[in-house]
Order: C-alpha cells, then structure tokens, then sequence
C-alpha cells in the first residue's frame, strides 16, 4: 500500500490539523489538506485501521483553500491551518469539540456556544520558542526534526517579529541554549531559558491577551451573576484567574493552588487580604483545606485533570465548577467522569485562542447537583 497513488475527497479536518478522507474503509490523514479538496494522493504510511499520504496534486481546490501569508507554511510545523478560510477554521473547530465531546466524552444534550473568533487572526502570541544555530531561528519541519529557518512568525506579535535579529544576536551570545522563548513582557521584547521539557523561565502565561480577555470577563460575569463569595483555583499558574478575580471582585475570597516553583513565586508577589497562593500537589493542598469555596476553577495542562485532582472535587465539592481546557479530548474524557459522578453541564464555551491552528480553548461551567 506505501507507494500507491490514489484519488480522495477530504470529508474533514482532524483535531491534528490533518485533512480526512477514506479509501476503502480505512482512514486517511493528509496534511496540508482543505475540506472539500479532490487531490491525488501519495500513501507514506499504512497501519491496519488508517493509512498517511501526502499531496501529489490538488485536482480540484476546496472553495475554503486560500493561500498562505505565511512563506513558511507549508513546510514549518508551527501553522497546519494557513491555507484554509479563517471562516472555515471556525467551523471545523466548533465541529471537531463537538464531536469529540460525544465520542469521547458520550456526552448527549451537549450545550454547546457558538465559538468565539479572535478579532486578530495574525499577530495574536506574546510569545514563541524557537530553536537555533549558526544559520538563524527556526522551528521543525512538520513531521521530522529538519530545520525550517524563519525569519519571522506571522501568529507573533509584531514587536516580536521587529527584534527578531536583535533576540538571535542575543541567543547566540550565550551559546549554552539551543531552545530560546522570546516574549513581550509590559511593552518590551525580552529573552527566556527553555529546558527540555520546554518549559521556559518566564513560566506559564496565556499566549493570546486578546482571547484571554474574553475568558476573563466571562468568568467575572459568571461569578457576579451567581454571586459567588470565595473561589479556589486549582492549577492557578501565576494567578490569571484569581489576580482577575481579585481587581475586579475585590470582596470574593480567591485561593490559587499550583504546584510549579516558578509560577507559584510570582503569584505569591502579590498582596491582598482577599488573596492567597499555596505551593503544592494540587489534589493533596485542595483535600487539606479547612475551608470549602463556592467555585472551583480548574485550568489544567494539555493533558487534563489527573483522576486524584477530579476525585478531590468530586468529594469536596463546590456549588460550582468553571473548566477552562486547551485540549477537546482531555477534556471530554474529564467531563465524561464528571458527570458520571454527580456533576451537570451548563455551558460550554469554545474560544479560538490559537488562529491558524488546529487547538482550541474551552470554557465550561457546572453545577453540583447533590
């Protein structure tokens, strides 16, 4: 089968960014694909359930195919969706939660809102982290570990993009790093340590401020209308949800929970009697407590809850929950166990924090119903 050209109509996109058809029964991923393109196909790779391709020819262009701003998109693995509609982009990514949330999460009656665009497609990251050499920036090729050199990043801020030769100079001199974060931080450009985790020094912070935005207000508006009187938030980072909270509501009791040494300290920078930061495993801290909250605010890696922190608020539980999840499929395989134990859905908000690729942010809000 590796070898054989074929002819396929791409039906979908997948939450991988790749492009979906099918040849006899079996699924095909493609990448660089559009719905609706008619393309002749390379298969690269076979498996008993789905096989991999490449595009040997577009016969016939989706009327979603748009070409790229970016040069570098079709070989860089930062943007798989630059050659589709940003419509369009809006519409797979509403139907791919959705249809994750039932398969994965068999979730029925989904209340699902419409998603919200981000007003700036290009532009929007206050922070990237590229590799380096002697030769320049630049991130990997899509599926392999070859080198795209860049010169810019069209989904960076553009102060990041102005001080791109200036933030190389800056890596080369110290020569011990191969990885390297460039971030807007209050209006300058400045230079961050990766480790090969690729966590980066600044520690965790939103990439999007825009989008952001969006989710803070429509967590404040939530616990006004609900009149919600303390809040712990657990994986709280450097305290986006809770410092949020605390401007705007600064009658609400906030506690933050983090384990990670780097954001923890930051967040523990700031002062008020209505705010408090602990360092520690996140279920462990949140089950010790004496107090009970009326929300919990949940924003946890791509990799979701760990089953202790969801059984943590399953026996401690609040009158209230608000999710916020970078990943569809964690996240419905977490709403799945929740609502299994006596949780309920009341709104699921998709946010697009992350134009011109395939991931999604999601605001979900439920209820306790014991």
């Amino acid at each position: 089968m590796v070898g054989s050209i074929h002819e396929l109509t791409i039906d979908s996109l997948a939450n991988s960014g790749e492009g979906v058809g099918r040849i006899d029964g079996r699924v095909v991923f493609v990448p660089n694909a559009s719905p609706q393109d008619f393309l002749k196909i390379k298969i690269t790779f076979s498996k008993k359930t789905f096989l991999k391709a490449q595009i040997i020819e577009i016969l016939k262009p989706s009327p979603f195919r748009i070409k790229p701003l970016c040069t570098f998109a079709t070989e860089c693995g930062g943007c798989d969706w630059q050659h589709i509609s940003y419509e369009q982009q809006l519409v797979e990514k509403s139907q791919n939660l959705l249809q994750t949330l039932k398969k994965i999460g068999k979730l029925e009656n989904i209340p699902l809102e419409p998603i919200v665009p981000c007003s700036k497609p290009f532009g929007y990251r206050n922070r990237i982290q590229l590799q380096y050499d002697k030769n320049g920036f630049y991130y990997l090729k899509k599926g392999s570990h070859s080198p795209v050199y860049i010169d810019q990043c069209l989904i960076a801020e553009d102060l990041i993009n102005k001080n791109f030769e200036f933030c190389y100079n800056t890596a080369i001199e110290k020569k011990n790093k191969a990885k390297i974060e460039l971030a807007t931080v209050r209006g300058q450009i400045k230079t961050f340590s990766v480790d090969k985790h690729g966590n980066s020094s600044l520690g965790f912070r939103q990439v999007n401020d825009t989008q952001n935005d969006v989710l803070v207000e429509k967590t404040l508006e939530t616990i006004a209308s609900l009149k919600i009187k303390s809040l712990i938030d657990l994986y709280c980072g450097q305290g986006n949800w809770s410092l949020a909270v605390n401007k705007a509501l600064p009658e609400v009791s906030c506690l933050g929970i983090e384990s990670n040494p780097i954001n923890i300290k930051k967040a523990q920078k700031h002062s008020h009697p209505m705010l408090r930061f602990l360092e520690g495993k996140v279920e462990e801290v949140y089950l010790n407590l004496n107090e009970q909250a009326d929300l919990v605010i949940i924003d946890p890696p791509r990799a979701g809850c760990s089953p202790e922190v969801l059984d943590a608020i399953i026996k401690k539980k609040p009158k209230r929950l608000i999710y916020i999840s970078c990943h569809p499929a964690t996240l419905a395989r977490d709403l799945q166990y929740l609502t299994k134990n006596s949780w309920t859905i009341d709104e699921i908000l998709p946010v697009d924090m992350f134009p011109q690729t395939p991931h999604l942010e999601t605001w979900s809000l439920l209820h306790s119903d014991s």
